[in-house]
């Protein structure tokens, strides 16, 4: 019986970030487990070294197929596990030793459907100052604490780390499946968000194992921090599938998740600082997204709820496409970010 699957998608990894991921994988003590590792139209070089490995190691199963994203990746190797659980891994992170046998018992001896630990960002939390989401391990979640984690996948508000990604949860493979819970192919932003969304809301045994057992890798060009002419079109996709899901209790968050992209957007999109792209073209597509039907249902997210005096103003401007006082706050905004990247020179 094969108790664990992980499914690891490949594609454009430094090599050195491959192997390094690889061999925290081969270096697991839980023989009944396969590492699903699917090129993604992967390059030459990084296929022939998941086949090295996959030729030294039994667990290895190596999938390869033309680049559809993330997600679509994902989704395939989903379909492809034959593990009990199932767990994420992405090719330029890498995992402590032993963790598959510790997970995997944690969630068996539990009979948990998800089962979440956490992890540090490499070079930023030194593993000694990791902060958990929890003090203490929780063996089964109750109602209340189910919510909060509802609650922290669509904004990091409750706990200090993110509940949003798949690489630091195992979930039992006949739960999802049976629940029909799927990665959206059509998001090339926020998918993560909106599995685990699913798959939080649906479950009903959830535990928590206080131990860091993933490290993230953080790279300049990875999709989080890509430079993104357009990004609110793409948000918004992401931000009107979860709505469509989204259980009532969570609304409040989404609507925060939905003003925090609006306002990261302008900053880092629309009016960046040192890209090229001109303030005329950004005018220009802001006007053609803000009186849209998609961007006007991510507003409405915000009927009802407490905000600040000059929050409602800007919200007013929005909704009744009065949109120069969001330029000047933009353009404030971006001049203080320049001044700032002045003086640190």
């Amino acid at each position: 019986m094969i108790k664990v699957s992980v499914i690891i998608p490949v594609y454009k990894v430094p090599l050195e970030y491959l192997r390094k991921c690889l061999d925290s994988l081969a270096a697991q003590t839980l023989h009944e487990c396969e590492f699903i590792v699917i090129s993604d139209g992967a390059s030459e070089a990084e296929l022939s070294v998941c086949k090295e490995y996959a030729r030294a190691d039994f667990r290895f199963k190596i999938f390869s197929k033309a680049h559809n994203g993330v997600s679509a990746t994902r989704q395939f190797g989903l379909n492809e596990a034959k593990g009990q659980y199932v767990t994420f891994v992405d090719s330029d992170d890498w995992v402590e030793l032993n963790y598959l046998d510790e997970i995997y018992k944690k969630a068996v001896e539990n009979s948990l459907e998800i089962l979440n630990w956490d992890y540090r960002i490499e070079n930023i939390i030194p593993s000694n100052q990791v902060k958990p989401l929890l003090n203490h391990s929780i063996s089964l979640l109750n109602e209340e604490e189910r919510n909060l984690f509802l609650n922290n996948i669509l904004i990091n508000q409750n706990f200090g780390q993110s509940l949003s990604f798949c690489s630091t949860r195992l979930y039992k493979t006949s739960f999802l499946r049976e629940k029909n819970i799927t990665f959206n192919k059509e998001l090339s932003i926020g998918e993560d968000k909106a599995f685990n969304y699913q798959a939080y809301a649906s479950a009903n045994r959830l535990g928590y194992i206080n131990k860091t057992y993933y490290n993230y890798r953080m790279r300049d060009d990875s999709t989080i921090h890509k430079f993104i002419s357009n990004s609110l079109p793409i948000y918004m996709r992401y931000i009107n599938y979860i709505a469509s899901i989204c259980l009532t209790q969570n609304k409040k968050s989404l609507g925060k998740e939905f003003l925090n992209i609006f306002f990261h957007s302008l900053d880092y999109s629309y009016f960046p600082t040192n890209k090229d792209i001109s303030i005329k073209s950004s005018i220009s597509n802001l006007k053609k997204i803000i009186p849209s039907k998609e961007f006007q249902q991510g507003l409405s997210l915000l009927n009802d709820q407490k905000l600040s005096i000059r929050l409602h103003f800007y919200l007013f401007c929005l909704r009744k496409n009065i949109l120069l006082p969001i330029y000047i706050k933009a353009s404030r905004r971006l001049l203080k970010r320049n001044l700032l990247c002045f003086f640190k020179k």
